[in-house]
């Protein structure tokens, strides 16, 4: 190892000793039962829940029935299907392209996009080879 690779080792270790206890504390104050049901950052972040609430028309005192759980998530997988799909068809012409990979062929863009929405991440490809930086970090990281 080398002598920069061993400081940054040593320098993560050190913000990972000094970050971990306070988040610890937080996480934990968050998801333990109050008295009052509140949790900390509720007066910053309720209001605004309710305003996304309100705009998007949820009653967040209603259960959610399955089948429109069961549609939500079909409809959330049919997007993100087509996102990714639309990323590698079109990837040539989009930004973050710096190495001018071309567009990905109909099949290769399908399959890869099943995949990846799917979670069985079958890679046909050759990362940064067949793929630009732009398809790699909004379709196959998210």
């Amino acid at each position: 190892m080398s002598g920069a690779g061993l400081l940054q080792l040593i320098a993560l270790g050190i913000v990972l000793a000094l970050t971990a206890p306070p988040l610890g504390r937080y996480m934990a104050a968050v998801y333990g039962s109050r008295a009052d049901g509140s949790a900390p950052g509720d007066r910053f972040f309720v209001p605004i829940e309710r305003a996304v609430y309100r705009l998007l028309r949820v009653d967040a005192g209603r259960e959610q029935r399955w089948n429109v759980y069961t549609s939500s998530l079909l409809a959330f997988s049919l997007v993100s299907f087509l996102a990714v799909y639309a990323l590698q068809r079109f990837q040539e012409q989009l930004p973050l392209n710096p190495t001018g990979v071309a567009n990905v062929a109909p099949l290769g863009a399908f399959n890869a996009a099943v995949s990846f929405v799917t979670n069985t991440n079958w890679q046909w490809f050759g990362g940064e080879s067949a793929m630009s930086h732009l398809t790699q970090m909004l379709g196959f990281t998210v």
